[in-house]
């Protein structure tokens, strides 16, 4: 079975099905059933073969992460400006030179 022709929103409440059965078989909260895992156990599904096998992540309660990005990975700087102010200031030095 393959989920590649699925239309995405289906995909989805199809991997989503998979978790709570897995979860269901496994005795866990939904939660910590791996979304990933799930989509790779359907896209390699054998028939026959139980969604309890799902990898069942770790129970962190206490795990409180902040959702930011370390550093920015360009060196180039943010486009602050429009880009028709930033093309004329490249023309004019052009010109300068």
């Amino acid at each position: 079975m393959s989920i590649s022709g699925c239309h995405p929103p289906l995909a989805y409440d199809l991997v989503i099905s998979v978790m709570v059965e897995s979860a269901r078989v496994q005795e866990v909260v939904v939660d910590r059933v791996s979304f990933l895992d799930a989509l790779r156990w359907l896209t390699h599904l054998i028939p026959g073969g139980e969604p309890g096998d799902i990898l069942v992540n770790p129970l962190c309660p206490n795990r409180i992460e902040p959702r930011v990005i370390k550093r920015r990975m360009k060196m180039f700087p943010l486009m602050k400006e429009p880009r028709s102010v930033l093309r004329k200031r490249l023309l004019d030095k052009k010109d300068a030179a």
